[in-house]
């Protein structure tokens, strides 16, 4: 396991607010540049096969649209969620905790895990964000660069 910290994009950027992930990553890379220890993907959905890029980082931030989000939220996921569910794999989409879980189970990864929910509006075809998805990538982006900036605190040493 590396100091480096996984930053997962989760969505279509060709479903609108569903990209909105994406567009977090582009404004925090495009600040951070390179060597700050992040690497990132953008990815469709969660899969098994993420699991081992998972185990090799010292840290992961899942980041995700949710149309059930009223705000911007960055959180540490809890051990119990990661742990739980680490039964058979019935599919190849996954919760950020069972994607966490098989890890842990597969790899024996022991970092820590973040999820960031970004209000998401329109899923329609198309790139175009709504002006709620915008702004929840200018305060995910921010968000996210703080936690970055925080060793301790990413590490889930500090609150």
């Amino acid at each position: 396991m590396s100091a480096t910290t996984l930053l997962l994009a989760v969505g279509n950027v060709l479903r609108g607010d569903d990209g909105v992930a994406a567009r977090v990553l582009d404004h925090v890379l495009d600040q951070l540049g390179a060597g700050a220890g992040a690497q990132a993907m953008a990815v469709h959905g969660l899969t098994p096969e993420l699991a081992e890029a998972v185990a090799a980082v010292g840290a992961v931030v899942i980041l995700d649209a949710d149309v059930g989000a009223a705000t911007v939220t960055l959180e540490p996921l809890p051990e119990a969620a990661a742990g739980r569910g680490t039964g058979r794999v019935l599919s190849h989409s996954l919760t950020p905790a069972a994607l966490i879980a098989l890890a842990r189970q597969l790899y024996g990864f022991n970092g820590a895990a973040w999820l960031c929910r970004l209000p998401a509006r329109q899923l329609a075809y198309g790139t175009a964000l709504s002006a709620v998805a915008e702004a929840a990538a200018c305060e995910g982006a921010r968000q996210l660069r703080a936690l970055l900036g925080s060793r301790d605190r990413l590490q889930g040493d500090e609150p």
